[in-house]
């Protein structure tokens, strides 16, 4: 798929370079970006139809809205190629959907996991990346904790497994924000 982006953006930029004259450094941000978003959008199309033909399309739908929400807001661990990223994705998505639908939180637990969703948005948020520059980490922080909060209410006002979907969406991020915290932490520890 990189090839073919990479052709695709190529000829991109020639016909976008025929109504401006973009310096050499400019069409390799372009044509950078370009790649970027259409891997992004290849991988997001394969999960819509994977998930769609295994009649879990609204289990998907309700944890990329979820992931959409929050993972914005709190970064994560990046893979290095699309394909490693999509294979991640896809089994991410596979056990949210797996372990929403048979290992059922109750009312205490899926409190205790909103709550600890914010709490490590608040202190680890949004997580510290080589290939993430953040200038406001304040304002970032403020917006991924009232993303947690009002993904908390919607679920509770939903129920049900939409419920369940959300909250096993959440602890794979609070997850997710412990391992990269302590892969960061030990990688700043290696540098001294």
């Amino acid at each position: 798929m990189e090839r073919i982006n990479g052709y695709l953006a190529k000829h991109f930029i020639e016909k976008l370079n025929n109504y401006k004259n973009y310096n050499e450094n400019q069409m390799i941000k372009i044509t950078y970006a370009f790649c970027v978003l259409a891997g992004e959008m290849e991988k997001l199309l394969l999960l819509i139809i994977i998930f769609s033909i295994v009649g879990k399309g609204y289990a998907f739908f309700i944890i990329m809205v979820a992931l959409f929400c929050s993972k914005h807001y709190v970064g994560g661990i990046h893979m290095k190629t699309v394909a490693t990223c999509f294979i991640a994705s896809l089994i991410a998505i596979a056990v949210i959907i797996f372990m929403g639908e048979k290992f059922i939180f109750q009312s205490e637990q899926k409190m205790f996991i909103y709550i600890l969703s914010i709490l490590l948005m608040y202190f680890f948020a949004p997580m510290y990346s080589e290939n993430r520059v953040i200038t406001n980490r304040k304002k970032v922080k403020i917006k991924g904790i009232c993303a947690a909060f009002m993904m908390g209410i919607f679920g509770a006002i939903v129920g049900g497994v939409t419920e369940q979907y959300i909250v096993w969406t959440l602890l794979l991020i609070n997850i997710e924000i412990v391992i990269g915290s302590i892969m960061y932490y030990r990688k700043e520890r290696r540098k001294q």
